[in-house]
């Protein structure tokens, strides 16, 4: 047996035991680029899997605060920004943003927002 080695870089695997080192992965907030290195997700974009080869746009009029999201839930109205705490500054809103993503967690929606 061998011994151990961690995957280089940023990467993780998704299942422990791994035996290649082609398995390694960028985590989720990242991509692959073209030379297999993982770069932060840009901002106005979200990499929500790990291994992503892209980043998945915002809807129209989002961003996102910075680089590296994870989630769609990161995408704020364009000029938004979030507290310390990692909360959205009050000032702006869109009605159905939330409402949309709830539906589609609750499976009562075929619509993307991307």
């Amino acid at each position: 047996f061998s011994s151990c080695r961690g995957c280089p870089g940023d990467k993780v695997t998704l299942t422990p035991g791994t035996s290649r080192q082609s398995a390694c992965l960028c985590p989720t907030g990242a991509y692959t680029d073209e030379t297999g290195a993982c770069r932060a997700c840009r901002q106005g974009f979200y990499c929500p899997v790990v291994g992503a080869t892209d980043g998945t746009k915002c809807n129209d009029t989002y961003t996102t605060v910075g680089i590296g999201a994870k989630s769609e839930l990161q995408c704020v109205c364009e000029g938004q920004t979030l507290t310390a705490a990692g909360e959205v500054k009050p000032g702006m809103y869109d009605a159905g943003f939330l409402e949309e993503l709830q539906s589609r967690a609750d499976g009562t929606s075929n619509d993307t927002l991307a």
